[in-house]
């Protein structure tokens, strides 16, 4: 039975990527790994992952070592290889040297040495897989990961998504993308306040022009609740979160995204995903290994709590995730914001963006 070991670090995908490379040939994992509560956690994300991927339970197995004793990492492995050895005829192992310490790597060029088994490390950099021992070869990475199995290399669950709209809904949202933002602002403040008719009668004209625009564009999803006295309905007329709540944003950001095509894999709009607690990603796309997210905010001026949230949840996915955060506004006068974004690796795409957003998300990926 072919077995791979994998040298746990707090990064998940240096294993997985790996594993999944070969498809379905490993019906065993050995998780090397030490006590360090990162370590432990990397260790349960994994199990996750791999049981979900369709190992069972009992075909992953852990085996707590210490990272910094060369000695006894060799003496623990080297207890699980003849154990496993001794109990299947056809015992193969493979040792995957990507992750862990430095002396969990000398030990896994050991032990390789010791079985003939094969060794391998990831080059993600360059997108190739090499094969250390018994001979040397690379091989280009085939992996695609899709959003789901992306989250769930990180201990988080998928659950539903809000991807697809309606057409008159689309055309709406990119009716608002392309639209002046002050006037944007201006409408969604006035549908936050009461009494919306008489203020309505009462905006400026460019703000009536896009309401009425609106209207038109989205009349026709609910026509059984329209009110031919009513001047203006679009609260009744669209989703709830559509507008003036911003999800106008995301169903554009989304659109937008499936219009890169390849080589993207996957794309989820207003996804929501637990692990701890639950959470939602307003879009979420994958392309080979890698996965981006982005936060889509609407309003007058930038906040840094949109920064401080889009960090922390890109901190939890990992070194191969990118930040992305979208916003209806113009953010050169933003200096502070603009380089706090720059600091946290956020790529920042403002209302200058918008009009041109699948040419800045396909940018994005081939950075």
């Amino acid at each position: 039975m072919k077995t791979m070991f994998m040298l746990v670090g707090d990064q998940t995908l240096p294993n997985l990527i790996p594993f999944l490379q070969a498809g379905e040939t490993y019906r065993r994992v050995v998780l090397v790994s030490t006590p360090a509560p990162a370590i432990r956690q990397a260790v349960d994300y994994l199990r996750f992952f791999l049981t979900r991927y369709g190992l069972a339970e009992s075909a992953v197995i852990n085996c707590e070592a210490d990272g910094y004793d060369l000695e006894l990492t060799l003496a623990v492995c080297r207890r699980t290889l003849d154990e496993l050895a001794a109990s299947e005829p056809d015992f193969s192992p493979v040792f995957n040297m990507t992750g862990g310490t430095k002396i969990m790597a000398l030990a896994a060029y050991q032990l390789a040495l010791e079985t003939g088994g094969r060794l391998l490390y990831l080059d993600s950099g360059q997108d190739r897989l090499l094969e250390l021992l018994p001979t040397q070869r690379v091989q280009p990475l085939q992996v695609q990961l899709n959003v789901a199995d992306y989250l769930a290399a990180h201990g988080y669950d998928s659950l539903h998504d809000r991807s697809r709209a309606s057409e008159p809904v689309r055309q709406a949202a990119r009716h608002l993308a392309l639209a002046n933002p002050a006037t944007v602002s201006r409408l969604a403040k006035l549908l936050n306040t009461a009494p919306r008719r008489p203020l309505l009668a009462q905006a400026d004209e460019e703000t009536r022009q896009l309401a009425l625009d609106l209207e038109g564009l989205l009349w026709r999803l609910k026509p059984d609740e329209a009110d031919a006295n009513a001047p203006w309905q679009l609260e009744q007329l669209a989703e709830p979160d559509f507008f003036p709540g911003g999800g106008w944003l995301e169903r554009y950001a989304f659109d937008c995204a499936v219009a890169v095509g390849e080589p993207l894999c996957d794309v989820r709009g207003g996804l929501s995903i637990r692990r701890e607690t639950e959470n939602e990603l307003d879009l979420a796309f994958t392309w080979k290994h890698h996965l981006a997210i982005a936060s889509c905010k609407t309003g007058i001026k930038p906040e840094s709590a949109w920064l401080y949230d889009l960090n922390d949840r890109g901190r939890r996915l990992g070194s191969f995730a990118r930040k992305i955060l979208i916003v209806n506004m113009d953010t050169q006068p933003a200096t502070e914001f603009r380089k706090r974004a720059a600091q946290d690796n956020i790529w920042l795409l403002d209302a200058t963006a918008l009009p041109h957003l699948t040419a800045r998300l396909a940018a994005i990926v081939r950075a």
